[in-house]
């Protein structure tokens, strides 16, 4: 093996090593809630073991995220509410939220979920008009699409104190490969896979970057599309609105990978997410950005 390919196996093998595992009290949420159906015994057992933990998840199921008609009183209630994948991917989330918050620069971090937090606003906007009825299972894949990015910044940065040479870097799997010998779609599948994330997900984890994206499940797509959207619109979090090149870079994209839209079609969507955006600067939080410590505040400006 030349000396190339063994610091390429070496770094892979360190970005790899990173991948966090779920602790116990998450692993039993998780098992429980991956039941078919869920046994609400064991569920109330685990409940009254975390209660911390159940509340916060009860408020993110009882956010706007979510616009139940009633809210859920109970994690029990929540389950039936917005389902046992919905509720368990929120637990996974918090988990995650809290191990990147620990291990990476508060400015990276921070950097980190803004994009997952616009990503996550466009998807669940796409899904609306494309997969309504998976629009809250899109913002949670938008919002956690990059996960697998997560470790090759840790491993790039061992001490949070050191700023990361792929943060702030444009996300390019080829990048990835050449610094580390592996990219994030492939440590985001083996990270879903590993966690139990529901399979739709670790699918958006694995493939919003693949080069056959036409051939994805929809879900893919969409977040692939909101990725590439919340790329382009990064530079004017300050507040800018995107305009007439925003809208014209929507109509592209949709017609690369949804082509059975027809142009009309197309144009309303692009009208509608442009309508959506031009709001967004204006609000300070939004759904999963109460995941973020107050030392980390989730903010579209500041």
């Amino acid at each position: 093996m030349s000396g190339s390919r063994q610091r390429e196996a070496s770094s892979a093998g360190a970005v790899r090593a990173a991948i966090p595992v779920p602790s116990p009290v998450v692993r039993r949420w998780n098992d429980i809630l991956s039941a078919s159906p869920v046994d609400l015994n064991q569920l109330g057992g685990v409940i009254g073991e975390n209660a911390p933990l159940a509340n916060q998840i009860l408020k993110l199921a009882n956010s706007s995220l979510f616009n139940l008609p009633l809210p859920a009183s109970s994690i029990e209630q929540a389950v039936v509410a917005i389902g046992a994948d919905n509720l368990r991917t929120l637990v996974l989330a918090w988990e995650l939220v809290e191990w990147v918050a620990t291990r990476l620069r508060a400015e990276d971090s921070d950097a980190f979920w803004r994009h997952g937090f616009l990503t996550a606003f466009f998807s669940q906007h796409l899904a609306q008009w494309l997969l309504p009825a998976a629009a809250e299972q899109a913002y949670l894949a938008g919002f956690l699409h990059d996960i697998g990015r997560a470790p090759l910044l840790i491993a790039a940065a061992p001490s949070a104190a050191t700023l990361s040479p792929l943060a702030g870097v444009e996300e390019s799997l080829d990048a990835e490969e050449a610094a580390l010998g592996v990219n994030h779609c492939e440590i985001g599948a083996d990270l879903g896979a590993r966690w139990g994330f529901p399979p739709p997900l670790v699918a958006v984890f694995a493939g919003h970057h693949d080069r056959s994206l036409a051939a994805q499940a929809p879900l893919v797509r969409i977040v692939a599309v909101a990725d590439a959207l919340a790329q382009s619109r990064q530079p004017e979090l300050a507040g800018e609105r995107s305009g007439v090149a925003g809208r014209t870079a929507s109509e592209r994209l949709l017609e690369r990978y949804f082509p059975g839209l027809d142009a009309p079609a197309r144009a309303a969507l692009a009208d509608a997410l442009e309508s959506a955006y031009a709001d967004v600067s204006e609000e300070r939080t939004r759904g999963l950005a109460g995941f973020l410590t107050p030392a980390h505040p989730l903010r579209l400006s500041r």
